[in-house]
Formats: structure tokens, C-alpha cells, sequence
């Protein structure tokens, strides 16, 4: 792409007014965003469109200089091409999310690269641009960026003043809005958890809730369900029980807590049934488990994921808990 394409003229990427005065309203400063690419025409190009958009903007022409001024400008976001002399977009995306994970990286690449915008996704970028590109689609992009960018300054404003959150949810026994509950439970603890411990939180919280669900309140046994599933009559099973009158008020309360000071979670899942006998089933090893048919399988796999798990009373009520790096 050597010469600059008609879609780079200013007259055709003005910001409608109702965005610009959002923008301005706001209590966030402009974002600084460094624009790298070795063509001059298309960096300056680009670097007018962003500026247009109220951002403050740095250039580099090529890998090593755009490192050096990350280094000392502290980009919020990242927009560079992929093919570059001195070093290329995908080692300078790895080194800068390597860095700082939580600046959003753009990667521009020619038309017929799509493999490298894979390869760049790969390596921790948030989006990415094919040549020719309209400015608008950059716009997009960068908005975007910007809203991750924000939410992440956000999040880490909150968790620098909050010592302990405390919560709890009274669930219907719908099994199929489970995982928009655990989605919703999971925002609650940005930039505190690991990867690893939201999914297997994500897991073992589903897990937990659909048996709570299912064997605790609805009393469906492990025989029951299988049948259901097998005959293609499960969605009739659960609604039958839930309309029963000794099931139908039934609720399952999520608890959970939050000890930002101590880097403790703990979440109890509590159900209205009958409970079971959790002491023979957790004196099960693993190999036993796993050759059960129902909820000895989903324990064996919660216990994998998060092995501090704790049943109490007649075992309606289950605990989880992990720790994680305190939040300084």
C-alpha cells in the first residue's frame, strides 16, 4: 500500500457531533495512542484520523523505534503494521503485552495476511486492520481500544479503595441462565484473578449451581436425568418439576465474598433439597469418580479445578474458596 488510498481524506472520518461532545463531557483525559508504520504517508494518514478523534497521538516508523517510545511515552493503546524493518508487529505486540498486558494492541496487515492477524490475535492483540482499510473502520478500532482501556482504569480505581465486597444472589431454578449469572458474579473481581482461576471458577460455579439445581431443589436423580436426556425429554422433566407444588418455591442462594486486603474468595452455593451423603462421596478416590454416572463426576472435576471445596450439614451447602496476588 504505497499510495495513500481516497478513503484517507478528512472530509470523510469527522466524528458525528453528539460522539465529540460525549467525549468531551467526559473525566477521562485523551488517550495517547502510538501509530507505527514505515510508510510515511499512511503514518501520517493515520496519526491525522486519530488526532481527529480527540486522542493524543505518537508516531514511530519502524519496531525498534516504537519500543523505545513505549518505553518512555506509556502508550494507552498500540496501533502498528505487521511488516516492519528493525522488528516486525508481532514481536513488538508479544514484548509490549509481555510488558503491559493490559494495553490493547492493533495490528495492521496487507490483504492476503490474514494469517498473521491470527498470529498477532494470538500473541495478545485486541483487534485488527487489513490494508486498504476505510477510516472508519479505524475509528472503530480504536474506539474500542479506548473502551477496553477505560474499563480496565476503571476497574483498577475501584479495586484500590474497596477492602471487601460481599454479595448474594437468589437464583430460580432455570439451569439454562446459569452462565449469564456466572458471568455477571465473575465481573465482580477485575483484574484480581488469573486466567486460570476464572475458568475454573467459570466450570465449578456452573457445576456446583446445576446440581444444586437439579439434584437439590427439583430432586431429579441421576437415573432420571439420564433417562430424560436419552429419550430427548430433559426440558420436559424440568419443567414438570418445577411447576410441582413442594419444589416450585424453591431457591438457590449464591453467596459470595471478597477480602481484597487478604487476596481471599469465597463463594457458598446453598439449595432447599435434602442433600446427600458428601462424606462417602468425597472418601471416593479419583478413578471411582470418575466411573460415576451424575454428580460424583462434576465433584471430581470441581475438585480439580478449585481443590479447596467443603461440603456442610446434609450437604445443601458447598464451599469454595481460592486465594489470589494481593492487589497493591
Amino acid at each position: 500500500m504505497t499510495n495513500l488510498p481516497r478513503q484517507f481524506h478528512r472530509e470523510e472520518y469527522k466524528r458525528p457531533t453528539q460522539v465529540r461532545e460525549t467525549l468531551v463531557k467526559t473525566l477521562y483525559s485523551p488517550e495517547r495512542v502510538l501509530i507505527v508504520d514505515d510508510e510515511p504517508s499512511i503514518l501520517d494518514a493515520m496519526a491525522e484520523a486519530i488526532r481527529i478523534l480527540d486522542y493524543s497521538v505518537i508516531t514511530a516508523k519502524d519496531g525498534d523505534e516504537a519500543w523505545q517510545k513505549f518505553e518512555e511515552e506509556k502508550p494507552d493503546i498500540v496501533v502498528t503494521d505487521v511488516r516492519m524493518p528493525h522488528r516486525d508487529g508481532l514481536t513488538l505486540t508479544a514484548r509490549i503485552k509481555a510488558t503491559r498486558p493490559s494495553c490493547p494492541v492493533i495490528v495492521v496487515t496487507g490483504f492476503g495476511s490474514e494469517e498473521a492477524a491470527v498470529a498477532a490475535l494470538k500473541a495478545g492483540a485486541s483487534d485488527y486492520l487489513v490494508k486498504p482499510f476505510q477510516l472508519s473502520d479505524l475509528r472503530q478500532a480504536v474506539d474500542r481500544a479506548c473502551s477496553l482501556h477505560r474499563d480496565k482504569w476503571a476497574d483498577e480505581c475501584v479495586v484500590s479503595v474497596v477492602d471487601d465486597v460481599r454479595c448474594t444472589l437468589v437464583i430460580d431454578n432455570l439451569p439454562e441462565r446459569l452462565g449469564s449469572v456466572v458471568n455477571f458474579v465473575l465481573r465482580s473481581f477485575p483484574g484480581c484473578l488469573s486466567d486460570s482461576h476464572v475458568l475454573g471458577l467459570r466450570v465449578a460455579l456452573q457445576e456446583l449451581l446445576m446440581n444444586a439445581i437439579e439434584h437439590g431443589n427439583l430432586h431429579i436423580t441421576s437415573d432420571e436425568k439420564n433417562h430424560a436426556l436419552m429419550e430427548d425429554t430433559y426440558d420436559q422433566l424440568l419443567h414438570e418439576r418445577r411447576k410441582m407444588p413442594e419444589y416450585r418455591h424453591r431457591r438457590v442462594r449464591l453467596s459470595y465474598s471478597h477480602d481484597l486486603t487478604r487476596g481471599v474468595v469465597e463463594f457458598r452455593i446453598i439449595d432447599e433439597g435434602q442433600g446427600f451423603d458428601w462424606q462417602a462421596m468425597l472418601g471416593r478416590d479419583a478413578n471411582q469418580l470418575l466411573t460415576m454416572i451424575g454428580s460424583g463426576r462434576g465433584i471430581f472435576l470441581v475438585r480439580t479445578l478449585i481443590p479447596n471445596l467443603s461440603y456442610f450439614g446434609n450437604g445443601n451447602e458447598v464451599a469454595l474458596t481460592l486465594t489470589h496476588k494481593i492487589v497493591q
